[in-house]
């Protein structure tokens, strides 16, 4: 056990939040002009001008006041994970709730500046195009990932 500082996992939310809205609002104007635009980094990526109504995958966007119950549920899911950042004594589960509450931040902003969240992360192999993303899912998916291989790790 260690006594858990929460400096540098506030810290980090703020990166991650910083680092996901400087990097939407950068691709929306790049795509400002042209919305049906394709930018090809390499093969398998790609950026592309993508608004997400829904939840994962777009999942219920055509739920009627979705993005107001989508905000609610995001936001009390922010608290309830900030509250076990305080309460948290291991660096892995802080570090994974740090990542996850900044991630949860960065698409809460967009659905209450846009109604939607922006993505543009499109990796694909040939035609198969896994949903596009954005650094606030990445985030998201890094801390319930580390979340999950330490809890493994945890049991052993």
């Amino acid at each position: 056990m260690y006594k858990n500082s929460l400096k540098p996992y506030a810290i980090l939310v703020f990166l991650v939040v910083l680092i996901d809205q400087i990097t939407k609002s950068y691709f929306i104007n790049i795509f400002i002009n042209n919305p049906e635009g394709v930018v090809q980094v390499f093969p398998g990526l790609s950026f592309v001008n993508t608004w997400n109504e829904g939840v994962s995958f777009g999942m219920f966007s055509d739920l009627e006041y979705s993005n107001v119950l989508f905000l609610i549920t995001s936001s009390v899911i922010v608290l309830i994970l900030t509250f076990l950042l305080f309460k948290e004594k291991t660096r892995v589960y802080s570090l994974s709730y740090a990542l996850i509450i900044g991630g949860a931040i960065g698409n809460i902003l967009d659905r209450y500046n846009y109604d939607a969240v922006y993505d543009f992360i499109d990796i694909y192999v040939r035609h198969y195009h896994w949903p596009a993303f954005n650094m606030a899912d990445s985030a998201i998916c890094i801390g319930v990932l580390l979340m999950v291989i330490y809890s493994f790790k945890v049991k052993n």
